[in-house]
């Protein structure tokens, strides 16, 4: 059975439902409480899987590091720095849904436990995955490969692509390649590399650079996204 199945989501979550309910009804408030109630019972299962993805990610840090769960949060509270990559771990992992999201992040907290310094290194990783969707990662993949569409091949070889290439390689990212550069670019993943003179406009090619190929080889294996409708 996966972590997100395990039974300790559904507790942690029947656990945060009461607390608000409690909270609500000590206030003298007994519609309100009701109401809370209400809400958070509905937000149980939502609870149960932030959990799951938290509970996920520990579990194979853990197995990354060599250690239990419980020595790995011992490791984890030794020292501010450790500290701040214990909580910046939780704070990412709340939202991690998607399961190569999560192997990295226990990726960056297993690595994290070896020194202070570790520890550093990895909460700033940290900082650049939750600023990282599924989309941005789809398209820092694409220019880690050898450029493969004949358009413009002549002008920008096999390791610069031009921004457009990111629809043309796939479709689900059409239309958005601008503001995912943007965000790669941002966190030094990818850089401009030189303006192209084509036969037509001037095209700025750029490329990944060394940093954003560290950075998707803690990726595991991703999903495909849907193209969009046309």
């Amino acid at each position: 059975m996966s972590t997100d199945e395990s039974s300790g989501a559904p507790t942690s979550a029947a656990v945060i439902t009461s607390t608000l309910t409690a909270l609500a009804g000590a206030s003298g408030h007994a519609p309100e409480a009701i109401l809370v109630a209400a809400g958070a019972a509905a937000l149980q299962p939502a609870f149960g899987r932030v959990c799951g993805w938290i509970g996920d990610v520990f579990s194979r840090g853990a197995a990354n590091s060599g250690r239990s769960v419980e020595e790995l949060i011992a490791v984890l509270d030794s020292s501010p720095e450790k500290q701040e990559l214990y909580v910046r771990s939780i704070e990412t992992a709340r939202s991690a849904s998607l399961e190569t999201k999560r192997a990295a992040i226990a990726s960056a907290l297993a690595e994290g436990t070896a020194s202070d310094a570790a520890a550093v290194r990895a909460t700033d990783f940290l900082r650049i995955v939750a600023d990282l969707d599924l989309a941005h990662v789809q398209a820092l993949r694409i220019p880690s490969e050898p450029r493969s569409l004949p358009m413009r091949s002549a002008f920008l070889g096999a390791n610069n692509f031009d921004p457009t290439d990111l629809g043309e390689v796939d479709p689900a990212l059409r239309s958005s390649e601008e503001r995912l550069l943007a965000v790669l670019r941002s966190h030094g993943l990818a850089e401009h590399a030189t303006q192209v003179e084509t036969f037509g406009p001037t095209t700025t090619a750029w490329h990944i650079t060394t940093f954003g190929r560290e950075v998707l080889a803690r990726y595991a294996p991703f999903p495909s996204i849907e193209p969009s409708p046309t």
